[in-house]
């Protein structure tokens, strides 16, 4: 979908609450996220899997789970 404005889309913020290194390779991340727009508040959770290749961590997985959609009021 296409935006006709900057506030039509929105701002993203998120926190990340965990980051865990299961091996020297491998680490899972997990964090909220929210989009403030002027006619919703879009919110949830997001989970990334991690994996070093040589000196970069790239994403190998990610999932997103929103928790409600706020409607105009």
């Amino acid at each position: 979908s296409s935006y006709p404005t900057k506030e039509s889309m929105g701002k993203l913020r998120f926190e990340i609450l965990d980051l865990k290194l299961n091996s020297e390779k491998t680490a899972i991340l997990k964090g909220k996220w929210e989009l403030i727009r002027m006619k919703d508040h879009p919110n949830g959770l997001f989970y990334v899997d991690l994996e070093k290749f040589d000196e970069n961590w790239l994403i190998t997985k990610d999932s997103t789970i929103s928790f409600e959609i706020n409607t105009p009021l």
